[in-house]
């Protein structure tokens, strides 16, 4: 069961994939499954051992807005981590939504959730698209994914996704 807390007081539901900041945090997709339980990203303090809800809850959906307090995701399935400048960018598949959204946290503000590729809807994304056009430009919102899943940033910054049941990698 989900538990914020240090050492044997934290709990996870069902963790899924995570992924490491290079600065003593990782992040994590807690989901118990695609029915029950909530959808959340957790963070994990790695020197103190303390979990901490970053974004998402127990309620499962999809939803854009306050990390802790507003977003919603349906199956968050990959993870990755970059920062520009001072500003943290987490980046989450949500393979039942079909979209990848973006938790952007700058110093001193509560991060914040919006679908940067494919449909907020759940499932209105799902199809094999070819994702064309300049990447630097978000949201694309007209990409559809068929179950995005994990994903990496490369050391030039480009962000590649599996496109798990279109059996792609973007």
């Amino acid at each position: 069961e989900f538990a914020e807390g240090t050492g044997a007081d934290a709990g996870f539901e069902g963790p899924l994939v995570m992924a490491a900041d290079g600065r003593g945090l990782l992040f994590v997709a807690d989901a118990k499954d695609a029915k029950d339980g909530g959808a959340r990203i957790l963070k994990v303090d790695t020197a103190t051992g303390a979990v901490s809800l970053y974004a998402g809850g127990a309620v499962r959906g999809a939803a854009d807005g306050k990390a802790r307090t507003e977003a919603k995701f349906k199956q968050p399935s990959g993870i990755a981590v970059r920062y520009l400048g001072t500003t943290r960018e987490v980046w989450v598949a949500d393979s039942k939504a079909g979209n990848v959204r973006r938790i952007v946290e700058k110093p001193n503000e509560e991060p914040v959730v919006t679908t940067v590729i494919g449909p907020l809807e759940p499932n209105a994304g799902i199809g094999d698209a070819r994702i064309t056009g300049n990447f630097n430009t978000f949201p694309l919102t007209g990409a559809k994914f068929n179950q995005p899943g994990r994903m990496v940033f490369s050391p030039d910054g480009d962000l590649f996704i599996i496109d798990t049941n279109n059996k792609n990698v973007r």
